[in-house]
């Protein structure tokens, strides 16, 4: 190699040796060499079952973002702080200071997440989704693809949103929405989000499903 070569060329030589030419012709395969999927077959990888449920493209991005950290406990809740062994004053949830912070809690232990939630629920019309994690996460890896479904799973999105929100409105500004209040811009969220879905050929149960929580 040449003293003034490139730091990127030099950068290239090195990585030449940790390829097999069997790796490198095989996210060439299309005629397009694409360096991400080269660097992604290096990791290992561990397919899950809710991927499709969390990145729908109905979702507002930033709620999805949320579900996908929250449904693999990647918050940065109060116990998982403490697992970094950074020292806190107090583990307990800052909205209702009863309980320690975690991810069950968060979602569906702390007062204000069992309000929100049944209002949600009583909204809906039914009880869409179980109300305890493990359950909760299995119910996300089962969903199946459907306009339903799909809305089912953006109400959620934006009700984990709303509440992480409102936690940390709570912790940096020392006041909590109420319940009602949050409620009702979930669902207002939801019906602006809605407007994307109404020209769609819907089925007659589609309709009706939209028509009751636009209403």
């Amino acid at each position: 190699m040449k003293p003034d070569s490139s730091w990127y060329w030099r950068k290239l030589c090195h990585l030449r040796g940790k390829f097999s030419p069997a790796e490198v012709k095989n996210v060439g395969v299309t005629g397009i060499f694409k360096a991400s999927k080269l660097y992604n077959n290096t990791l290992s990888q561990h397919p899950v079952g809710y991927h499709q449920a969390v990145w729908c493209r109905l979702f507002i991005p930033k709620h999805r973002f949320l579900l996908w950290q929250v449904v693999n406990s990647q918050l940065l809740t109060r116990d998982n702080i403490l697992s970094f062994c950074i020292p806190l004053e107090t583990l307990l949830c800052p909205v209702c200071g009863f309980y320690n912070e975690s991810h069950t809690h968060l979602i569906f232990e702390c007062y204000i997440p069992k309000k929100v939630i049944e209002l949600i629920f009583a909204w809906m019309g039914f009880r869409a989704w179980p109300i305890e994690f493990t359950g909760w996460t299995v119910w996300l890896a089962s969903r199946r693809p459907g306009v339903i479904s799909s809305i089912t799973n953006m109400i959620l999105d934006a009700v984990i949103y709303y509440l992480r929100r409102n936690r940390n409105i709570y912790l940096f500004n020392g006041f909590t929405w109420t319940t009602d209040y949050l409620a009702i811009d979930i669902m207002n969220i939801i019906q602006y989000r809605l407007f994307i879905v109404k020209n769609r050929k819907l089925t007659l149960q589609e309709q009706r499903f939209i028509g009751k929580i636009t209403m």
